[in-house]
């Protein structure tokens, strides 16, 4: 006998867990950490078995599909997710020759009106794919949970054939990688392609349901029309017969009647239609072996440069973009550019990309100016909301039309100057060494970062690479408010680009900046929640140990960066920070391991994050209940934040 697919699922998340397993022809035995056994209200010892008459004849616990147990693994494993990245082996057969490599591109790869020529060798290297995975949950009648999975170059943006990707997996991961360059990835623009191709999937598995459901939904409609019919048949006799003043009764009944049909031919509709919902918990950037080939496109005396890669593994190249638009078309040679059709037909106009991806992967980024006289205009143009109803506020009457009420938020985030201005300023002067060209909140995240690390705090927040000086000509584009008073973008600085959100104090007068984060938010919170930004922590360490401690720090202070930046995100560590400065860095009475542990929390929390007391305590080897009634008499203390 062998143990069902639930049960091994959990014996893997036990282990991974730090669980001993035992496992034995119809049983698993199982010793569990202390704080695993008390997540899942089971004791440290037990055995296992996905057997009935085992289970009923020696007592062991059955762990089948639909265990509670199961459900705490399974949604444990999706909040936490698989993130990671793997080197693929090398196939043992030998290269192709270049020329037949070249003469396959020419039939795979036409291009009109061109030839294909090799500039150099093909070279070695890894190519990027990007492969994630999420769990799709169709909802309709019944319940169904899926998984959808997405791989795809992740320098071209483009999803690969099922076959080629099964292909190139099926090498497996290599322990020793190559010492090949890796081609750069665009992991944003490829992460927006596997979101779409998954919701993709999504829906078209929705829509077959929803269709399998069909005739179902079609016979219940009939027969719920049917009776509605019938009843409205029965009132319109009965008024017949009724006297006059009873008749308007008879058509208020039917009047009702006649809603609830509608009502109840949507009720049908919604209860056999299949809606489809995605949660991603699987990424990975598998690094597999290709050939990069530089060619030029030859036509006449004119020479367009071109690059294409062969994947080992799959034994097939992939498919190109338009350099002009960027599309997945075949390409022609003209006799000013190269492109495809449409773009080359539409030369002497305006070519359209294909989609939003295209058009903002090769659309040139907007020059300040026109960004900030762009969301200037938007500001001009904004209105206030009216209260709504039932809310119990009166509208006022404004005395004087012409001047502003300073006294409402929303009307003195409008009388600001517009942002952008701001923070490209802000940016160029900070990145070059020199003093912040704009106000910054004391004690806020972005205060202490730059306290701590003046100029390279910036790199630090933004993981850009470590600078040995500093560094002159950042340049922002694709910038977008959101709640009116919040910036995101991308930030250039050389050839690195990252994006970024700029929080600003909405209790100062005038724009006052109060945070940096290395990515994009699209609404804002109390405090805008962090989602997976682990990884701008690279290059801490090395800043400890090259300049030192930072300057003013306290022990509180010392221990949230030291043993905090093991385990949590430095924007994360920076709130806390903030918090203890803000309440005065005292909290008599308690260690400072709790404490740190405890400004973690009220950070966590603000944060929309959801953490364990026992989990932020180990961090700081601290006692989970001090820490948390250390946070509950801390929460008290702490100064309101309006963001």
């Amino acid at each position: 006998m062998s143990l069902e697919p639930a049960l091994r699922f959990f014996l893997r998340y036990a282990e991974a867990r730090g669980a001993e397993v035992v496992v034995e022809p119809d049983q698993a035995l199982v010793h569990l950490p202390t704080d695993l056994a008390a997540a899942l209200a089971l004791p440290q010892e037990l055995a296992l078995t996905s057997d009935a008459e085992v289970a009923q004849e020696g007592g062991q616990m059955l762990v089948i599909a639909g265990h509670p147990v199961l459900e705490a693994a399974a949604e444990h494993v999706l909040y936490q997710g698989d993130a990671g990245w793997q080197a693929l082996s090398v196939p043992a057969s030998a290269l192709p020759d270049a020329q037949a490599l070249l003469g396959r591109l020419r039939e795979f790869y036409p291009v009109e009106h061109g030839r294909l020529d090799l500039l150099v060798p093909p070279e070695q290297v890894y190519l990027p794919l990007l492969r994630v995975g999420a769990l799709i949950t169709l909802t309709g009648e019944d319940r169904f949970l899926e998984i959808g999975e997405s791989l795809l170059d992740a320098v071209a943006c483009l999803p690969l054939a099922p076959e080629i990707g099964q292909r190139v997996l099926s090498l497996g991961p290599t322990s020793a990688p190559e010492p090949w360059s890796v081609l750069l990835p665009d992991v944003a623009a490829a992460l927006e392609v596997a979101q779409a191709e998954i919701e993709r999937q999504a829906a078209k598995r929705a829509e077959e349901l929803s269709r399998q459901a069909l005739s179902d939904m079609k016979e219940e409609r009939e027969r719920a029309r049917a009776f509605y019919a019938a009843q409205l048949a029965q009132i319109a006799k009965r008024r017949q017969r009724a006297a006059e003043e009873r008749q308007r009764l008879y058509d208020e009944q039917a009047k009702v009647t006649a809603h609830e049909a509608e009502r109840r031919q949507v009720e049908i509709e919604r209860k056999y239609r299949v809606e489809a919902s995605v949660q991603p918990y699987r990424l990975h950037l598998v690094l597999a072996p290709a050939l990069h080939l530089e060619l030029e496109v030859r036509r006449g005396d004119r020479r367009y440069p071109l690059a294409c890669n062969f994947l080992l593994g799959a034994g097939s190249f992939l498919p190109l973009r338009c350099p002009l638009c960027g599309a997945a078309q075949p390409l022609v040679a003209g006799r000013e550019a190269l492109g495809c059709r449409a773009c080359q037909e539409g030369r002497s106009g305006q070519p359209a990309p294909s989609s939003a991806l295209t058009a903002e992967k090769t659309a040139p980024a907007p020059t300040a100016a026109q960004v900030m006289a762009q969301i200037g205009q938007q500001q001009t143009q904004a209105r206030p909301r009216a209260p709504a109803a039932g809310s119990g506020r009166r509208p006022q009457r404004r005395t004087d039309p012409g001047k502003a009420r300073p006294d409402r938020q929303s009307e003195r985030w409008r009388a600001w100057q517009p942002l952008p201005p701001l923070a490209e300023e802000f940016f160029r002067s900070v990145l070059a060494g020199g003093a912040a060209e704009a106000p910054i909140a004391r004690h806020s995240p972005l205060d202490i970062a730059l306290r701590w690390f003046d100029w390279r705090g910036l790199h630090v927040l933004l993981d850009l690479p470590y600078p040995e000086a500093p560094v002159t000509g950042a340049r922002l584009s694709s910038l977008a408010l959101f709640e009116g008073h919040h910036l995101s973008g991308q930030v250039q600085v050389g050839r690195h680009k990252r994006e970024f959100s700029l929080l600003t104090d909405g209790k100062a007068e005038k724009a006052t900046l109060w945070e940096v984060l290395p990515c994009r938010i699209v609404q804002g919170d109390r405090l805008a929640p962090l989602v997976h930004l682990g990884h701008q922590l690279i290059g801490l360490d090395e800043m400890g140990n090259r300049f030192g401690p930072p300057a003013g720090i306290d022990e509180v202070e010392w221990t949230l960066l030291a043993r905090g930046s093991e385990r949590w995100q430095l924007p994360l560590l920076l709130r806390a920070v903030s918090l203890w400065r803000r309440i005065g860095r005292k909290n008599p009475g308690v260690s400072p391991r709790a404490t740190a542990g405890a400004l973690l929390l009220l950070a966590t929390g603000q944060s929309g994050l959801r953490t364990e007391d026992g989990a932020v305590a180990a961090s700081f080897d601290a006692d989970a209940l001090r820490t948390r009634q250390a946070a509950e008499g801390l929460a008290g203390r702490v100064p309101a934040l309006t963001l």
